[in-house]
This record gives structure tokens, sequence and C-alpha cells, in this order.
């Protein structure tokens, strides 16, 4: 029987450590993902169990690039051991070139203030459309396996990539050729004036020529 015991425990020891270097268990995570009907891509720096800070750095295929970056809590993803809600903060990187990006972020790691680079990749694609939903998971999946949501969290880069700013300039403009008086009651047209001064000087004239017939 102690050998039996003995050929067990090794067995399970070694079933475990392969299941713990197959599946290692993450507390930080870094999520790319484009959005849908454009081709922006929004960044997630996750962490567990702490706040997740502002990266010190970000990189788009080398070149460094700037971000503005939000606090997210509760952002749900599967770090290795199933779903979890994480503390997050996100940015958008807007209107990137269509085809493979690598995305390196330099971070002050939570377990022990480390700096750290975490990767990740993507392919932007044209014209992206929005996932089918595939649903509840059908049978028994491992921890590790159980999918990520796929509708999207926290920031969205449609809106924070808008770049239709109003012009504080612009106002209502009048046809060159409309014969609608002008409404402004700030100032007075040039049309206006003109029409002013060409009524006066034909009253001058006429007044200046009932003069001279009087006389």
């Amino acid at each position: 029987m102690r050998a039996r015991s003995g050929v067990w425990a090794v067995m399970l020891s070694v079933l475990w450590s392969g299941a713990a270097w197959a599946n290692p268990i993450s507390m930080e995570v870094l999520r790319v993902r484009q959005l849908p009907s454009t081709t922006h891509v929004q960044l997630t720096w996750g962490v567990d169990g702490s706040t997740a800070d502002t990266p010190l750095s970000s990189k788009r295929d080398g070149s460094e690039i700037q971000l503005a970056w939000t606090s997210m809590s509760g952002f749900t993803a599967n770090t290795g051991s199933g779903l979890v809600k994480l503390s997050a903060t996100q940015a958008c990187d807007c209107d990137v070139a269509v085809g493979q990006h690598k995305y390196i972020l330099k971070v002050k790691s939570a377990m022990g203030g480390k700096e750290m680079d975490y990767e990740g990749s993507i392919t932007v694609e044209q014209g992206l459309t929005v996932p089918p939903d595939a649903g509840a998971p059908v049978g028994d999946l491992n921890p590790w396996e159980i999918p990520e949501p796929s509708q999207l969290q926290g920031l969205n880069c449609s809106s924070t990539c808008s770049t239709v700013v109003p012009n504080p300039d612009a106002g209502a403009t009048v046809d060159a050729g409309s014969t609608k008086p002008n409404e402004d009651d700030g100032g007075c047209s040039v049309s206006g004036r003109g029409r002013a001064a060409s009524a006066g000087l034909l009253l001058l004239l006429c007044l200046g020529l009932v003069a001279i017939r009087r006389r």
C-alpha cells in the first residue's frame, strides 16, 4: 500500500504541475480590442485585488503613443481561474491603420511595484462587424476555458474618438442675393448701409432741385 500511495502521490504531483504550467493564473492582464464599425482600438489594463494605476508609457509597433486613461471598476476577465471582476484603466487608440499591431505597456506592477512590460497584439480589420452572441457555454469547461464577455465593457471609443468640434465663429449666414431683412440685432448689414446712403443722397438731390426751382 505504501508503494501504491507513493505512486499516486507522484502522479498527482505531475498532473498538478502540468495543469499549473499550462494554465498560469495572472493577477494583471492587458486586453486589446477593436470596436466594430470603426478602426479604434480599446486598451484595458486590469488588476485583481488592487488599483490599476495608469501605465507609465504606451507603445504601438515600437513607437511611443500618448493615450488618455480612464479608470473603471468591475471589468470582467478570465485570469486563469475563471471570470473575475478587476480594477481597470482604459484608453482608446483612435483611427488605427488596418493591419497587425503590437502594443507594449510599461506598468508599475501591483505585485512588488516593479516596472514591467506587458504586450498585446491585434489585427485591425476594415468594416469589422459585431460578433454574434455565442450564448452560454455548452458542456463542462475548465475554469480557464470560460470565455470572457463578448459585449463592450467600459470606455466607448466611438464617442471618445469623435473629432466633430463645433466652430464657435460659425453662425447663421444670409445668401448674398436674399432680400430678407437682416435679423441680427447686434449690427447692420453692409447692403443695408448702402441702401440707406443711396436713399439719403437721393433725398438731398431732390431737395437741392427743389431749392433750385424756387430760386
